[in-house]
């Protein structure tokens, strides 16, 4: 009378759009209208939930009674948005909303239901124990361990020279910028500060250059990561089928 559940261990794609260190313990089942998240498992993650528009009731398939009663019915009104990948990060899902429930059985982290299983294309062969993703050979039960996100070096810190050539390139931007303005002024007539905006000092304005070049200076190094992964995993040709 009881059979085997298709479990499944997958990442999530973290708010740095790179893949959750944590493994998330997930069902897929094809026998849920809907897909839940434990509260649990938000918190570890440190979700941020989202209101519903209206509270949802979710009813049993076995009820204490004959009849339903729909006062006794759990309440919930939050949802989380979610994108999960296979743990060897070949496969990737389609972002999907998901039921915020106070607990799962078994300490489930999620339940991926039907309307998951739909928008993502997956069958399951109920007698292999296979969970394939049409037009794949995907397995998501039978991950691949040749690759792992994880198996990338951290970043360097900046060196001394090139922190100093950094520092260097901020200073000559902020002299050009502030010719730039001066030969504006010359030409327009109109006071310094109303060369790029009238109710904005020219100091808010160099506080605003120098906080974009701090931030492509970190753009770069996000960069430099993400070349670094698309090295890493040159030999896959479609990790987003």
């Amino acid at each position: 009378m009881t059979g085997d559940t298709f479990r499944w261990r997958c990442r999530m794609f973290a708010d740095d759009g790179l893949p959750s260190h944590d493994l998330i313990d997930a069902l897929l089942d094809g026998g849920a209208g809907i897909s839940l998240a434990s509260e649990t498992f938000i918190r570890r993650m440190n979700l941020v939930k989202k209101p519903l528009k209206r509270p949802f009731r979710i009813g049993v398939a076995v009820s204490p009674t004959s009849v339903s009663d729909p006062v006794h019915e759990p309440v919930y009104t939050h949802f989380v948005e979610l994108e999960f990948c296979s743990s060897d990060t070949v496969w990737s899902s389609n972002k999907s909303r998901l039921l915020v429930v106070p607990s799962l059985c078994d300490d489930l982290d999620v339940i991926l239901g039907i309307p998951w299983l739909q928008s993502n294309r997956i069958l399951q062969d109920y007698e292999t124990g296979s969970v394939t993703v049409k037009g794949t050979s995907i397995d998501l039960a039978r991950p691949s361990s040749r690759h792992n996100f994880c198996s990338f070096s951290p970043l360097k810190p900046l060196s001394q020279s090139a922190y100093r050539r950094l520092q260097l390139t901020k200073r000559d931007v902020l002299r050009e910028l502030a010719a730039v303005l001066v030969e504006r002024r010359k030409h327009d007539h109109v006071p310094l500060r109303d060369c790029v905006n009238s109710c904005r000092p020219l100091t808010d304005i160099v506080a605003m250059i120098s906080q974009r070049i701090v931030e492509l200076n970190e753009q770069q190094q996000i960069d430099d990561l993400n070349k670094r992964l698309m090295e890493e995993y040159s030999d896959i040709r479609n990790p987003h089928p």
